[in-house]
């Protein structure tokens, strides 16, 4: 039996699964929307790519297009079931862009349910002016808040202590990358969330280059974490 067989095994021994018989759904948030998906199978059954191509029947959005995200992780192996990631019935998942193409397809979308938002709006709407601003502040507060962080843990990756699996530096530097990614995750849902109309030019510019920003942070801690990784496997 395999690491991973003797994982889900006793994930399923402290959950047990619902009935077959019983109707199970997970609730995903898309920007400023909430999904309910009604799964095929119970969890411990379901794989992530049939919840994918249910989030993109769903949301008219390419399979490859979104990222999944579950507990602050992004959800990446498509083989796996939904057990296995500790989703369960009702668990609230989110979808952002993949980010290697700030005009990805969830972009798209989102700005699309925003034209015909901003549209439908009578007086009140939002100045693009204050729109512009709060896009800044968002982002300036996340690079404030985060940006000598992640070139701490940049430096942490090739200049630090190598990481031994349960040692105290292992825990200690999990920990920063779980954190970094949740954080800059939650700028990204926000960022996708904004409602910008297309007569808004200067703000859905300001959108993009957020997105890029925070998405290049992302990247950043991802290829530290895996710097060192490789120097634990080499040492």
């Amino acid at each position: 039996m395999s690491f991973l067989d003797t994982m889900q095994r006793a994930f399923r021994s402290h959950h047990p699964s619902r009935s077959e018989e019983s109707t199970t759904f997970v609730v995903v948030k898309w920007g400023r929307e909430k999904l309910q998906i009604t799964l095929p199978t119970p969890p411990s059954k379901t794989t992530l790519s049939t919840l994918r191509a249910h989030l993109a029947h769903q949301t008219h959005l390419p399979p490859k297009s979104f990222k999944i995200i579950f507990a602050g992780g992004i959800m990446s192996e498509d083989a796996l079931s939904l057990s296995t990631y500790g989703i369960k019935h009702g668990s609230v998942l989110a979808i952002v862009g993949n980010g290697k193409n700030a005009e990805s397809e969830v972009g798209k979308v989102q700005k699309e349910k925003g034209r015909s938002a901003g549209k439908s709006k009578k007086g009140g709407e939002e100045s693009e002016s204050d729109l512009v601003r709060r896009i800044k502040m968002k982002v300036g507060d996340t690079r404030d808040t985060l940006g000598n962080r992640v070139i701490d843990f940049e430096k942490a990756s090739i200049e630090g202590p190598v990481l031994i699996p349960e040692s105290p530096e292992h825990a200690q530097y999990s920990k920063e990358f779980t954190v970094l990614s949740e954080m800059l995750l939650q700028t990204l849902l926000w960022l996708d969330g904004i409602d910008c109309p297309s007569s808004y030019e200067e703000a859905r510019k300001e959108r993009k280059e957020g997105v890029k920003s925070v998405q290049g942070w992302l990247d950043r801690i991802d290829s530290a974490n895996k710097t060192a990784k490789e120097r634990s496997k080499s040492a």
